[in-house]
This record gives structure tokens, sequence and C-alpha cells, in this order.
């Protein structure tokens, strides 16, 4: 129960301001009215006591509205001032409004006062409710601010720290960089242990005299070993409380220091020390920077350490180079006795197999795949009889990996030409081999998206009617068996748009918002959903690490990818097993890049959906994708990963399958990364109710005569004029004929004779204001009609709310 509004009123007759209470009590306002008449009263109340509201007479004996107004505006300028008296004109009021008052009353009208308190209160309420989200928004920044600075400093000493490999560097830089960026770090010192010594390697701010004297300390004096010695920072606040520090420091005027540990190996090696000539000097987010500095020179601690290592290694390798062979194919040479006598570089990084391993036996016996046992042999009868042979065969690393290579062989002659040998130069084509297969089913799938794009357009048209005419029906009959029988058409017709739906989001995808998203919380989310519903025979098991990377994507699409891949799983176990949902970093390298025409290099996210199910036949795992195709029977609609593959193309992805029969499958769906914290969504708009019109002429223009028919049909039963027209060619004439009366075009973006598109460049040519809604069954022609300037998009099949809301809305723009 919201307790009376406080109500401060400046007025000198009594009768009057008894009326103006009783006006305000009448009206439903509970209020506490505190009259004054006097500058001094009016002052005290101001000052000393909280009002909701001000109401004031223009002029009083020894006082008027116009000073008390200053008097507000000076200590509550928030507080809603409304002037009501009986001598100011209509003039005089809006010149008080101009100074800063709320609204103006005349008293002989009083029944507009308890409106005008009404208004004025809430908008007074509104303007507290501003004033403190924009406090919070400034207290909200600061602290961002503060957290960028510190972002910004780590960045700046990390960058500093890791700009070269050699140990002096490193230590100097970073004492450059802290002294420059850590606000009251008046010295800054780094040193390392050597021996019974804790040895200054680097710093910055210290008087000579002082460098003399702490340049090599001893153990265990000072804090510098205290630090060493336990391991952990030390931090003093108040110097005259310490009893570690040494003598120099306190020469110095040190009034507070702080001292991290620098470790290598889980050994500390030295310590970072800071000093500041004041007390309490740094807080927790200077000493927490400083904790991630000595973790990062640590890092370049050991990087530093392995340089030397890498270096040795770069010159063995050199010297190696020299001897490798320059060819990057595999060369093979055998003898008439099938026997390997040549193995070159290229042959062992090829096959995984060293020369000393392979010389003297027969390829047959360990590279040669058994799909291609037979064309192998053939191959060594034909370079026999002819001198040559070139083709594909099916070979086997060292670890049983299956490659494809292009082959071609010559048969080598001795100085009387005589046969001796046959040169063999193999090239690997698998990734040529397999990026040729994804580029054969990209096409073979774009070839089905665009056939089930125009199937699908053209049921949405079919749709159109039946769902606005059952609406026409239910509200036409009150006979419950019949409105049982509308049930079944609005749940079948929903069911086939939601078909529909997926079939469209397939052929052209689906432009909904994009926002950073953290993988982890989606697939955690349907970890709970999953142990709920599926049967308990199936383990279900989430793995994803804490610091996994997130994606640019929409949400509800990426976990429909993960949904529909774990049901698939489900019914892969019908008698239980493993389901493991996981999730990890993964960069995609050059190599990685080329073997999937649909990757880029970079950072990826990589989904992980494994089963132990009955898994996928080799024969079909290429069809998996395509739309319609399905191993459930009567089960499936085969548009569970087609509808997979079509969000995870709209997100730049790609999928990777791996399966085995008998044993399960495993689906890896890689998402590029992001580089950015994770960002909250915005909240979504509710429905509201479709409003009636008022007379107001619309112009349909629809070439479907069932839509047509029953579009017409809906906007005369909710109060709208229409004219109708069968193609854009009538629709213009229409228009044109009706130009001064018509508020409101309804046009579909696909008709024959002239299309939406054309309709609409012409109607904005005869009127620019025009107010347009463009339909249509494929999302993409939502924004190519926005770039024409039209007020909405309707997408099909849309219900008789979704039309009758939007067409009120760009009706009533004229209005606002």
């Amino acid at each position: 129960m919201n307790p009376p509004l406080k109500v401060l009123l400046l007025e000198d007759n009594l009768t009057d301001a008894e009326l103006i209470a009783e006006t305000l009590t009448t009206d439903g306002i509970k209020c506490n009215v505190v009259r004054v008449e006097t500058e001094d009263e009016f002052i005290y109340y101001i000052e000393n006591d909280e009002f909701n509201i001000v109401l004031a007479d223009y002029s009083l004996p020894s006082f008027n509205c116009i000073h008390a107004l200053e008097i507000v505006k000076e200590k509550r300028p928030h507080i809603p001032f409304i002037v009501v008296s009986g001598v100011i004109d209509e003039e005089l009021g809006i010149e008080i409004l101009k100074k800063g008052a709320t609204d103006f009353i005349f008293k002989h009208r009083l029944s507009r006062l308890a409106p005008a308190v009404k208004r004025a209160i809430k908008e007074y309420e509104n303007k507290l409710k501003r004033i403190r989200a924009e406090e919070e928004l400034k207290t909200s920044l600061n602290k961002l601010f503060k957290k960028n600075r510190y972002l910004e400093i780590i960045n700046t000493i990390m960058h500093a720290i890791h700009s070269s490999l050699n140990l002096d560097e490193v230590l100097e830089n970073a004492v450059e960089s802290m002294s420059k960026n850590i606000e009251g770090a008046d010295n800054v010192s780094i040193y390392m242990v050597e021996g019974k010594e804790a040895v200054l390697k680097s710093y910055r701010g210290y008087p000579e005299w002082f460098i003399k004297r702490v340049s090599r300390i001893p153990y265990p004096k000072g804090f510098t070993w205290k630090t060493i010695i336990e391991g952990k920072l030390i931090y003093c606040p108040d110097v005259s409380k310490d009893t570690v520090i040494g003598p120099a420091g306190r020469e110095m005027g040190t009034k507070s220091y702080a001292s991290m540990p620098i470790y290598f190996n889980g050994e500390t090696i030295g310590c970072i020390n800071i000093n500041s000539l004041r007390e309490n000097a740094f807080n927790e987010e200077e000493l927490e920077l400083l904790n991630t500095v000595a973790r990062q020179i640590e890092i370049a601690i050991t990087n530093a350490k392995h340089v030397e290592n890498i270096k040795k290694a770069e010159i063995k390798i050199k010297e190696q180079a020299e001897l490798l062979d320059k060819a990057k194919d595999a060369i093979v040479v055998e003898d008439l006795t099938q026997r390997v006598i040549y193995w070159n570089r290229g042959a062992q990084k090829l096959y995984r197999w060293h020369a000393e391993e392979v010389l003297g036996m027969d390829q047959k016996d360990f590279i040669v795949s058994g799909k291609s046992l037979s064309s192998f042999l053939k191959a060594r009868e034909t370079v026999i009889e002819k001198g040559e042979w070139m083709g594909e065969l099916f070979h086997l690393t060292k670890e049983g990996k299956e490659i494809m290579v292009e082959s071609s062989w010559t048969l080598i002659l001795d100085e009387k030409g005589t046969p001796k040998s046959i040169l063999m130069v193999n090239t690997d084509i698998t990734e040529k081999k397999h990026l040729e297969s994804q580029l054969l089913r990209a096409q073979r799938m774009e070839s089905i998206g665009t056939l089930t794009g125009g199937i699908a357009h053209d049921l949405n048209n079919v749709l159109q009617p039946i769902v606005m005419a059952a609406g026409l029906m239910r509200e036409k009959t009150s006979d419950a068996s019949l409105h049982k029988l509308i049930d079944i058409i609005d749940a079948n017709v929903k069911r086939g748009a939601q078909l529909l739906k997926q079939l469209l989001l397939f052929a052209k995808g689906f432009e909904g918002e994009y926002a950073t998203v953290q993988i982890r919380h989606l697939l955690l989310d349907i970890e709970r959903v999953l142990k709920e519903t599926f049967p308990r025979s199936i383990e279900i098991t989430v793995e994803v690490p804490k610091n996994l990377w997130t994606v640019n994507g929409n949400p509800t699409q990426l976990q429909q990818v993960i949904m529909n891949l774990c049901v698939n799983a489900r019914d892969a176990m019908p008698e239980g097993g493993k389901l493991t949902l996981a999730a990890e970093n993964t960069w995609v390298d050059e190599h990685s890049a080329r073997m999937n025409i649909d990757a880029r290099v970079g950072p990826y996210v990589t989904l992980i959906v494994s089963d132990t199910g009955t898994g996928i036949p080799s024969s079909i795992i290429d069809r998996i994708f395509e739309p319609f195709f399905s191993t459930k029977a009567e089960k499936g609609t085969g548009l569970g990963l087609s509808t997979v593959y079509r969000i995870v193309k709209d997100h730049k992805g790609f999928i990777k399958v791996y399966s085995e029969e008998g044993k399960g499958t495993t689906f890896k769906v890689y998402i590029p990364a992001l580089n950015e914290s994770e960002k909250e969504q915005g909240p979504k708009e509710e429905a509201i109710k479709a409003p009636r019109g008022r007379e107001e002429l619309v112009l349909l223009i629809e070439d479907e005569p069932s839509i047509r028919e029953v579009t017409n049909s809906i906007l005369k039963d909710y109060g709208y004029r229409v004219i109708a027209a069968n193609n854009g060619a009538e629709g213009i004439e229409l228009y044109l004929k009706n130009k001064e009366l018509v508020k409101a075009v309804v046009v579909d973006m696909i008709m024959p004779i002239m299309d939406g598109v054309e309709v609409i460049q012409k109607l904005k040519a005869f009127n620019p204001d025009v107010k347009i809604i463009a339909t249509s069954g494929l999302k993409e022609k939502e924004s190519l009609s926005k770039s024409l300037g039209v007020n909405e998009f309707l997408l099909k099949p849309y219900n008789k709310e979704s039309l009758l809301n939007t067409l009120y809305k760009v009706i009533m723009q004229d209005h606002k």
C-alpha cells in the first residue's frame, strides 16, 4: 500500500487551500498537505522535510511563485512544482513553465489538478530512477576504468618483459616498465640468488650510495632474503612498525614496501622489491599486479634459459639440412627383384619408415594397402613392358594410416640399355582428394539447399491462408467440436511451419542475433536437461576447461546444435552407453586448414559429442548431413544433422565426424573463437495484444488468392478498409488512384509480373513517406526489404496477431 503524498502548499487563502486538498482527496489522491504563506516558512520546510510535490499560488502578499520556484530549483531541483492560481493567463503560464515549473492549473479548472499531480509524480519517480541509474552507471564505469587501467599496465609490463630473450634485458625492461606504471613505486629492484648472496640485477629510483651498500645482500639479511626464504609476498604498509627492513632502507626514507618472490622450476631464485616514500602506498590491485609481473618474469627466464639449447639445436639442424634431399616427394628405387635399394628423406617423412628399416624389403609387404595391391602388381608389369607408369595408389604409413599417392614410375636402364631398377616418385594427394570430396559434398548440399528453399517458400504460401483462416473460424463459431478441429489444424500448421523453418535454416541460414557466447555455459545447462530426460542407462559426462575461449554466435542455435547431436547419440544407444560432452580450445594450423575447405588458420572452440552407440556405416557417412536422409525409419525427420550443418556453416565453422560400427561416433564441431570477455544478453520484448483499426484504408498486394482472401477478411473484421491487388502492376495502379487515402501497403516480395522490390521502389518514388509492410516466406528477404526503406517485415507463415500488431504499429507512427 503506497503512503500518502506529502504536499507543500504555498497558499495564503485558507478557503482555496482547503478546496485544493479536498479536490486531490476526492480524485483518489491520498495526501498530507502542509500549507505555508511566507518565504521563511517555505524555506524552512524545503530544507528540513521531504515532500513529493510543491503546489504554489502565483501571487502572495509578501512572496510569489517565481521566487519559490527558484528556491526549489536550488535546494530540491527534482521536486515537481505546479502553479495553481486564478490570476494568471495562459501566456503567463507558459512563461512560468519556461522557468522550470512542471505545470500550471487555473483555480476555476481544478478538475485538471489531480491528473496533473499524478503525471508530475510519475515523471518525478521516473526521473529519480534515471538519476539513480546514472549514478550506478557512473560507479560501474569508474570501476571498469580502473580495471582497464590495470589491464593496460599489465599488458605494457608484459610486452616489455617479453620483448627480449636475453635475461639481463628482460630484468631491465621489467623494472623500467614497473617504475613508470605502478603508482607510488618510488624505487624498484630485482634481486637474483647467487650462492649465499642476493645480487642486485636491475633497479630504478635508488640513490648511488644505497646501491653501493645493498648491491649484494648476504644470507639471510633484510626483507629481500625473508621473501626468498619464505617464498611468498611480503607487504609492509608502515615501516615504523616493521622489524625486518635494513638500516639503508630506513635512511633512504622508505615508508612502505612490497616484495614478491620469483620462481624457477619450483624454487625461489630471486624477488622483486618496490618501495614507497609514503605509508600505505600499494593497494590490493597493485600487489596482484606485482604478482602477475613476477609470474611473467618466470616465463621470460624459462624462455631465456632455453635460448642456448635452441641455438645449439638450430646449428645441428642446419648441419643436417645440408645432407637432406631437396625433394619433398617420396623417392623410392627398387631393383628388379623388387627389393628397395634407395629411400630418400621425403619417403621417410611421408611413410615414417627410416631407410635402414626398409632397405632390402618388398614394398608390397609394408606400404601398399590391400585396396591397391592388385593395381600395384599390375603397375610393375606395365613399367617393365612400357618403360613407365602413372596412377593413383593407396599406401600405408608405419602407423597404419592410409594415404593416397599420385605415383610416377620410370624404368631405369644401365649403360647397355638393360633394365636394372625402377624409379618411383610418390606425391601425397590425400589432402587434395579429401578437399575434392568436401567440395563435391558442399556443391551437392548447396543444390539440395536451393531446391529445399524453393519448396519451403511455396509451402509457406500454402500454410499462410490455413493459419489465418483457422483464426477466423475460431472467432466465427462457438461450436466446441469445431474448436477442437481448429485446434488440430493450428497444431499441425505450427508443426509444419516449424518444419519449414528448419528447411529454410538449412537452405538459406538464419539471421539471428549474434553475441559473445561461452559454450561452457551451454554445455552445463544442457547437462542438467539431459540427466533429467535421457534414460538412466546412458551415462552422461561433461568435460569443459574453465579457460574455454568464447565465440561469436547465436546461443539458441548453438544450443540446438548440441541438443540435436545429443538426441542422435541417445538414439544410437537403445541399450544404454556413455555420452560424453566436451569442449576444448584448438588452434587450427595451416596443415589442418588445408584438410577442410571451411577451415581457416586461427583459434577455434571445439565442441565434442561422443557416444558408445551403434556407429555410422562408412557407406553412408558422407550423406548424413543431407536433409531428409535418416537411418531412424519412421522416427526421424532427417533434418536434425542438416540443421546442425547449416548452423555451424553460418557460424563460419566446420564439422568432423569419426565413427566405427559397433563402437560409437564422435562429432567435433569447430566454431571460431574470440579474444573477448563474456557478455550478457539483453531481455527479449514481450508480445502485445492485437489492436483494432479505425477505418484506415490498407492496400494489400498478394498474388496467392487464398492468402489475399484471408488477409482481406481479417483486416476488415478488425476495423480496416481494404483494397486488394493480385500482382505488383495492379497494386501500383490502385495506389495511384487512392494515394491520399491509403494509410499502409502490405506487399508480398515474390510475385509475377512485378515483384515486391520493384513495387516498393515505385511506391517510394510516388510517395517517399508511404508506410510499407513487406512479407515473404524467405528470411533473407528481410534485409533486402529493409534496405529499400520498408517500415516492417513479416515472415510467412505469420499469424493474425502478428499482422494486426505490425499494421497498427506502422500506421500509428504518423500519430507520434
